[in-house]
């Protein structure tokens, strides 16, 4: 979103705590390290570091990735093989595949195609399968319900008229037989004949079946290879191996397959998705959901001798929408609808709420025409209400898992009297885990309100579990075959008040510590009047709400926001034990003592630090630093470094972070503001304090595993395998017996909330210099190619993104296993 540029410089001089020396605290002995758990094989439950990290690790991260840049990341650390498993061909059908089988007359009507096995190129695979599955739909029902495309070449959907070629697209593409696939989809066969540079035998293959791709509306997919080097499962060798992520070409072709079923359910309400896998005359089904994948074995197709391909297509037919994978929630809203909705949406009042709409509905005003058609509108039905949302604010990138999607949406409300009136709201969509001590997010906001904690925190307006046309829970089919055997996970969505601004739009870094001190003010109220602690304090859960005073003038206050992964106090008794395999929080803003020590109890004082880390955060990224020329770096080894350890596969990190809060000094210089360095060096005085209680040997011995047979050091898996590099952690010359030049007298002080919330209400009080005042109307992550990108990673289309281009310039220099794991680490929340 974009950056709120600063108002009006205040004027007045700074107050005299600014440069007054904080007092010295009184001698206290270090704390004493809270017990460590048995040294087992590290699961990771809700206080510490989990066993693996996902794609959601990428969200408003340094280098999101987009389409191709993806791939690397579901094959890495997302670990899409792992969250595969293979079944017996009958028992798909039986489990997954709903219907009748079709009778023996039925396939004397169906088309084979023997040459399949024979195709010296991949795109020549294409047609013959749409004119195979043509058939099998064609002849499966009176009116045929689906229409099957080659998408493999041809301009994407819709108004994205500028990105031909640029946009990933499977092979072909199934789609709903109606107008709107006649639209958006289906090409002029005259044209394509008369502008594609094909050979003349080709697109007289092709000229029946050209589609272009519409991921909002694809109902499965087909990918194709002809080259079995190149293909994601493995079917010259049955009975071994079923992926082929073992080797280069077969890794890249599964990224490949996982984008596609990642935007599918990005970009539409699915419970579900199918897609066929081909290679040459063998194919085999797959089933995807958000807690993982199932591949049949593997299937001749072609002849007579195996019709398991006109089953499939068959039963495909003959699904109902729901038995499709669609949420019967969601429907496509009508296009007058929409038209109405486009055109309140212009008219809006404010002109950041306006701009939020339009983007929602795809809608250009000043143009007056639509931007995309690849993210449809759709009518939710939502505990009674009827709601309108179309592109997601937020769409996470993770193809298994929570999933979080966030939406602008527009309230309808029809009056007695037949008038209609429409509100803008925000409402998010995920996949939460079904277990008894997983409190759905509804339930926190009615835990904090009925103990008295209502302010600085948004206004939750009801959630609930979405539910079926039977009325059952829509939950999720995969994890009971799969080998992890993860929890079950439910659809839900909670429907808030406020939509906010991102803490990106903060005025100047007074108004920055004003925020972050009404966001710290809701942690303690929920903590010391709701026993909630929040456990994911990060600079994407932290707003800004603006509002009204009776003079007009706008104020605005910070709200901590997303309870999902709160806890409360009675499940963090000692003992009680781990509601879930669960992460606690996002990477970037962790504590630097959790993330060096996974194994040490999550603490309060965890949570209260992620506030300064915040801080920190806005200030590299939005005022120039003497850390600015090494922008990447800095990043990198600070915010986003992780390593597993081989002992017990948990991820550690955190190594510069930690010696960066032991230092009593400001490691970050801003340039040109003194008023600022000078908060800057306080922040650090009283983290360094807190940090002197910290006896890092005696955490070591408690929280870190010994290697059997050895003394008690840490063996570190670094690096990427895959390159054969073993990186080091480059620790900066500052740090190097910094903590001993120095010594702060040890102070719990985030221990609790005081001092650092009074230390925030002050700065975002007092008057600052007029020329302190002030921040960057730039993004700096941006000059370097560390910036987020736009809106969500789905982009409907894309060249190759600033972000690849950052990737392909390190790859030879990094020394994590992630290619980024940062700002929303999707918390195995769950899983």
């Amino acid at each position: 979103m974009p950056n709120h540029q600063p108002n009006e410089q205040l004027s007045g001089s700074v107050d005299r705590n600014v440069n007054s020396n904080p007092p010295d605290p009184p001698p206290q002995s270090r704390s004493t390290p809270p017990p460590a758990p048995s040294q087992q094989p590290f699961l990771g439950d809700t206080e510490n570091t989990p066993s693996k990290l996902s794609a959601n690790a990428t969200r408003n991260s340094v280098d999101k990735p987009q389409n191709k840049d993806l791939r690397p990341l579901y094959t890495g650390f997302e670990g899409m093989a792992d969250n595969l498993s293979e079944i017996e061909l009958e028992k798909m059908f039986e489990e997954f595949i709903p219907g009748e089988d079709p009778c023996a007359d039925y396939l004397t009507h169906c088309d084979f195609d023997p040459h399949v096995a024979d195709v010296e190129k991949e795109s020549d695979l294409n047609p013959k399968i749409c004119v195979m599955a043509h058939s099998a739909i064609a002849h499966a029902r009176v009116c045929p319900t689906l229409v099957v495309r080659d998408i493999s070449c041809w301009q994407v959907s819709g108004q994205d008229r500028k990105s031909s070629q640029k946009g990933t697209r499977s092979d072909c593409a199934v789609y709903l037989d109606n107008e709107r696939t006649r639209k958006i989809v289906d090409m002029d066969r005259d044209d394509f004949m008369k502008s594609s540079r094909m050979s003349e035998e080709d697109k007289n293959a092709r000229k029946d079946w050209v589609g272009r791709r519409a991921w909002g509306d694809m109902v499965a997919f087909v990918e194709a290879k002809h080259k079995h080097e190149g293909s994601a499962f493995e079917f010259n060798n049955p009975g071994t191996r079923f992926t082929r992520d073992d080797t280069d070409g077969g890794r890249k072709a599964l990224g490949q397959f996982a984008e596609y079923v990642a935007n599918i359910l990005a970009h539409q309400h699915r419970t579900h998705v199918y897609a066929l896998y081909v290679y040459r005359d063998q194919a085999r089904i797959c089933f995807f959901d958000r807690s993982g994948g199932i591949v049949s074995t593997p299937f001749h197709y072609g002849t007579t001798d195996d019709t398991t391909f006109q089953r499939f297509f068959y039963r495909l037919a003959g699904m109902s929408r729901e038995q499709l994978g669609f949420d019967p929630t969601a429907v496509l809203a009508d296009e007058s609808v929409v038209d109405d909705l486009r055109a309140w949406a212009a008219a809006v009042p404010t002109e950041y709420l306006r701009k939020l709409a339009c983007e929602a509905l795809c809608w250009d005003p000043a143009t007056n025409s639509s931007s995309s058609a690849e993210w449809p509108t759709h009518e939710v039905t939502f505990k009674g209400k009827t709601l309108y949302v179309g592109k997601p604010a937020f769409s996470n990138l993770s193809l298994f898992g929570r999933c979080t999607r966030g939406y602008v949406a527009i309230e309808k409300e029809t009056g007695e009297d037949g008038s209609v009136t429409y509100s803008i709201r925000y409402l998010k969509d995920s996949w939460r885990n079904d277990h008894p001590n997983v409190h759905p997010e509804h339930e926190v906001y009615e835990r904090l309100r009925s103990r008295g904690v209502v302010e600085y925190i948004p206004t939750c307006l009801g959630g609930e579990d979405v539910l079926g046309v039977a009325g059952a829970w829509q939950q999720t089919r995969t994890g009971e075959l799969l080998p992890s055997k993860p929890l079950q996970r439910g659809h839900y969505r909670i429907l808030l008040k406020e939509v906010c601004r991102p803490l990106s739009d903060f005025k100047d870094y007074r108004d920055l510590a004003m925020i972050l001190g009404h966001a710290l003010s809701a942690h303690q109220d929920s903590w010391e009047k709701a026993d909630v602690l929040h456990r994911d304090v990060s600079y994407n859960n932290i707003l800004i709400y603006e509002t009204k005073n009776d003079n007009g003038d706008i104020i605005r206050k910070g709200l901590l926001a997303d309870w999902d992964l709160s806890k409360y106090k009675e499940y963090m008794i000692p003992g009680f034990g781990p509601r879930q395999p669960d992460r606690t929080g996002t990477w970037y803003f962790r504590s630097a003592v959790s993330q060096r020590y996974p194994r040490k109890p999550y603490a309060v004082s965890d949570d209260i630090e992620s506030f300064v880390h915040v801080y920190h955060y806005c200030v590299l990224r939005f005022h120039e630093t003497a850390q600015s020329k090494t922008l990447m770096d800095t990043i990198r080894s600070t915010y986003e470094y992780v390593e597993r350890r081989a002992e017990d596969g948990a991820y550690v990190g955190g190594f510069v972070k930690f010696e960066q809060m032991r230092i009593p000094h400001s490691v970050i210089s801003p340039r040109n503001n003194e008023t600022l360095r000078t908060l800057l060096e306080l922040l650090a005085g009283i983290c360094a304090t807190h940090y002197a209680t910290i006896d890092a040997e005696e955490f070591d011995r408690l929280y870190t595993p010994v290697p059997e047979g050895t003394g008690p050091a840490m063996s570190i898996t670094r690096g990427d395998p895959a390159d054969g590099d073993s990186d080091v952690v480059h620790v900066p010359e500052i740090f190097i017996g910094a903590q001993h030049r120095i010594t702060p007298q040890p102070r719990p002080t985030l221990q609790d909330h005081s001092e650092l919330l009074n230390f925030f209400r002050e700065w975002g009080t007092i008057q600052w210099r007029d020329r302190d005042c002030v921040r960057s109307s730039e993004d700096l992550f941006k000059n370097v190619g560390l910036a987020p990108s736009k809106d969500n990673a789905f982009g409907s289309s894309q060249s190759e993104s600033s972000q690849s281009r950052a990737v392909k310039r390190r790859k030879h220099n990094t020394g994590t296993p992630l290619t980024s794991v940062s700002e929303n680490v999707e918390r195995l929340d769950e899983s």
